[in-house]
Protein backbone atom coordinates (compact mmCIF):
# COMPACT_ATOMS: atom_id res chain seq x y z
CA UNK A 1 0.00 0.00 0.00
CA UNK A 2 0.92 3.89 -0.80
CA UNK A 3 0.05 6.77 1.04
CA UNK A 4 -0.06 9.82 -0.95
CA UNK A 5 -1.54 13.13 -1.15
CA UNK A 6 -4.45 14.79 -3.46
CA UNK A 7 -2.55 17.36 -5.33
CA UNK A 8 0.38 18.89 -3.70
CA UNK A 9 -1.31 19.49 0.15
CA UNK A 10 1.29 19.79 3.04
CA UNK A 11 -0.11 17.30 5.65
CA UNK A 12 -0.24 18.47 9.52
CA UNK A 13 -0.95 16.52 11.88
CA UNK A 14 -2.63 17.41 15.10
CA UNK A 15 -0.94 18.37 18.49
CA UNK A 16 -0.52 14.37 19.62
CA UNK A 17 1.47 13.41 16.48
CA UNK A 18 -0.81 11.50 14.80
CA UNK A 19 -2.91 11.79 11.61
CA UNK A 20 -6.71 10.34 12.67
CA UNK A 21 -9.96 10.76 11.62
CA UNK A 22 -10.23 14.22 13.73
CA UNK A 23 -7.35 15.76 11.95
CA UNK A 24 -8.65 17.44 8.24
CA UNK A 25 -5.62 16.07 6.91
CA UNK A 26 -6.96 12.54 7.57
CA UNK A 27 -9.55 12.63 4.36
CA UNK A 28 -6.65 13.94 1.91
CA UNK A 29 -4.78 10.64 2.26
CA UNK A 30 -5.37 8.22 0.58
CA UNK A 31 -4.20 4.55 -0.14
CA UNK A 32 -2.70 3.50 -3.97
CA UNK A 33 -2.51 -0.68 -4.16
CA UNK A 34 -1.02 -1.96 -7.41
CA UNK A 35 -2.36 -5.66 -8.30
CA UNK A 36 -1.48 -7.09 -11.55
CA UNK A 37 -0.43 -3.69 -13.13
CA UNK A 38 -3.85 -2.48 -11.64
CA UNK A 39 -3.62 0.68 -9.81
CA UNK A 40 -6.76 1.84 -7.81
CA UNK A 41 -6.96 3.99 -4.63
CA UNK A 42 -8.99 4.46 -1.49
CA UNK A 43 -9.42 6.68 1.13
CA UNK A 44 -8.00 5.39 4.68
CA UNK A 45 -10.94 4.74 6.39
CA UNK A 46 -11.69 2.62 3.66
CA UNK A 47 -8.44 1.06 3.88
CA UNK A 48 -9.32 0.08 7.45
CA UNK A 49 -6.20 2.58 8.67
CA UNK A 50 -7.27 4.50 12.05
CA UNK A 51 -4.23 6.56 12.72
CA UNK A 52 -0.34 7.21 11.14
CA UNK A 53 2.27 8.20 13.59
CA UNK A 54 4.27 10.62 11.89
CA UNK A 55 7.28 10.45 14.34
CA UNK A 56 9.40 8.22 12.18
CA UNK A 57 13.43 6.94 12.62
CA UNK A 58 16.06 6.39 9.68
CA UNK A 59 16.30 3.17 8.05
CA UNK A 60 18.49 3.77 5.28
CA UNK A 61 18.14 0.91 3.07
CA UNK A 62 18.66 0.37 -1.01
CA UNK A 63 16.44 -1.70 -3.35
CA UNK A 64 18.35 -3.45 -6.00
CA UNK A 65 16.90 -4.88 -8.95
CA UNK A 66 19.83 -6.71 -10.80
CA UNK A 67 22.66 -3.82 -10.83
CA UNK A 68 20.06 -0.55 -10.48
CA UNK A 69 18.95 0.68 -7.62
CA UNK A 70 15.36 0.53 -7.74
CA UNK A 71 14.48 2.51 -4.55
CA UNK A 72 16.00 4.17 -1.91
CA UNK A 73 14.40 3.59 1.83
CA UNK A 74 14.86 6.75 4.11
CA UNK A 75 12.86 6.03 7.49
CA UNK A 76 9.99 3.86 9.20
CA UNK A 77 6.95 4.97 11.48
CA UNK A 78 3.85 3.00 12.30
CA UNK A 79 0.03 3.01 11.73
CA UNK A 80 -2.74 1.44 13.58
CA UNK A 81 -5.96 -0.14 12.21
CA UNK A 82 -9.29 0.18 12.85
CA UNK A 83 -9.02 -3.26 14.09
CA UNK A 84 -6.66 -2.72 16.49
CA UNK A 85 -3.28 -4.01 14.61
CA UNK A 86 0.05 -1.88 13.71
CA UNK A 87 1.44 -1.41 10.59
CA UNK A 88 4.90 -0.23 9.33
CA UNK A 89 5.19 3.05 7.14
CA UNK A 90 8.00 3.80 4.94
CA UNK A 91 9.32 7.07 3.40
CA UNK A 92 10.63 5.41 0.13
CA UNK A 93 12.62 7.43 -2.76
CA UNK A 94 11.67 5.36 -6.06
CA UNK A 95 13.89 5.88 -8.76
CA UNK A 96 12.41 7.13 -11.84
CA UNK A 97 12.61 5.16 -15.30
CA UNK A 98 10.68 6.65 -18.26
CA UNK A 99 11.64 6.50 -22.03
CA UNK A 100 10.85 9.97 -22.19
CA UNK A 101 12.44 12.90 -19.75
CA UNK A 102 11.16 14.37 -16.72
CA UNK A 103 9.12 17.71 -17.33
CA UNK A 104 10.88 20.29 -15.75
CA UNK A 105 7.69 21.25 -13.73
CA UNK A 106 7.01 18.07 -13.02
CA UNK A 107 5.94 17.86 -9.24
CA UNK A 108 8.17 15.60 -6.81
CA UNK A 109 6.63 12.78 -4.84
CA UNK A 110 7.84 11.18 -2.17
CA UNK A 111 5.61 8.22 -1.34
CA UNK A 112 4.62 6.33 2.03
CA UNK A 113 4.81 2.91 2.13
CA UNK A 114 2.22 1.15 4.93
CA UNK A 115 3.08 -2.50 5.14
CA UNK A 116 0.57 -4.51 6.64
CA UNK A 117 1.73 -7.78 5.65
CA UNK A 118 0.36 -7.55 1.81
CA UNK A 119 2.67 -9.13 -0.34
CA UNK A 120 0.69 -7.82 -3.51
CA UNK A 121 1.90 -4.55 -3.71
CA UNK A 122 4.74 -4.13 -6.40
Amino acid sequence: MLVRTRGSKVVRAGTNGWIDDGDAAFSSLMVWRRNAGVDTYQSLAAAGVGAIYTGSVATPFTVKEGDETAAQVRSTGLFLTEAGAVGTTQQVDLAMRSATPTAPNAPSLTPVLLSDGDKSVT
